[in-house]
C-alpha cells in the first residue's frame, strides 16, 4: 500500500511565515518547561517566536526559569498579574505578537511528533481556512481532542473522543484532514487576520 493516500499535503509558503507560538501559565514549571522544549526543541519549523504570558507565577523556581527564557533570543515573556482569564491572556499576547501566524498552546500540551507546526500552519494558510488544529491525546492514546461537531448533545460534543487509533468506523479516521464545527484553544493555530477579524477571544465567556 502507498503511504498518505488518504491525506492532502499543502505546501508552506517559501520562505515559511513567522509563527507566534503564545503559552499561558501560572506556576507548574514542570509542565511549562515540557511545553517549551517542545515548541524549542523538539518541533522541526524554524520561524518560531514564542511568547510565554505569566499570570502570576509564585513558585521561585518558575520564576527563576521565566527570566532565563526572558534572556533567550526569541522568547518573550509578558507578565499579566490578577484573576485568570484565559480569553484575556492569550489577547494580550496576540497583540504584543508580530508573527503572521499566531499558535494558541495551553501549557500542558506535550509534542509529539517534529513535523506538528508545519502541517497546522500549512493548513492554516489557505485563504478559506480559519483556524487549524491537531489531534490530541491521553497519555495512554485515547482521543481527547479531534476538533468539535454540532448535531451530539445541546452544544455539540468532541469529536471521536476517547476513541483509540484501531477502533472502528475506520483505521484512517483519526489520520483524516476533515472540517469541523470548532476547536478547543488548547492548541490552535490560525492567521492573524482572522483572528483580529472576530475581535480575539471573547474575554466574557468562563473557560470550561
Amino acid at each position: 500500500a502507498m503511504p498518505f493516500l488518504h491525506r492532502v499535503r499543502y505546501r508552506l509558503p517559501d520562505p515559511p511565515p513567522l509563527v507566534s507560538v503564545i503559552i499561558p501559565t501560572r506556576d507548574r514549571l514542570d509542565l511549562l518547561r515540557a511545553a517549551v522544549d517542545g515548541v524549542r526543541v523538539r518541533t522541526d519549523y524554524s520561524a518560531i517566536e514564542l511568547i510565554v504570558v505569566d499570570n502570576d507565577s509564585r513558585e521561585p523556581e518558575t520564576l527563576t526559569y521565566l527570566c532565563q527564557l526572558a534572556n533567550e533570543e526569541g522568547v518573550r515573556v509578558l507578565r499579566q498579574p490578577g484573576a485568570f482569564n484565559y480569553a484575556a491572556l492569550n489577547n494580550a499576547a496576540a497583540a504584543l505578537a508580530t508573527a503572521e501566524v499566531l499558535c494558541f498552546l495551553n501549557n500542558d500540551i506535550v509534542v509529539t511528533q517534529p513535523g506538528w507546526l508545519t502541517e497546522l500552519v500549512s493548513q492554516a494558510m489557505r485563504p478559506e481556512i480559519g483556524a487549524a488544529g491537531p489531534l490530541l491525546r491521553y497519555p495512554d492514546g485515547r482521543v481527547q481532542s479531534a476538533g468539535i461537531v454540532l448535531g451530539s448533545g445541546i452544544l455539540g460534543r468532541l469529536a471521536l473522543h476517547q476513541r483509540k487509533g484501531d477502533q472502528p468506523p475506520s483505521p484512517f479516521q483519526l489520520q483524516q484532514i476533515r472540517n469541523v464545527a470548532a476547536l478547543t484553544g488548547a492548541c490552535l493555530v490560525m492567521r492573524r487576520a482572522p483572528f483580529a477579524e472576530v475581535g480575539g477571544f471573547d474575554t466574557e465567556l468562563a473557560v470550561a
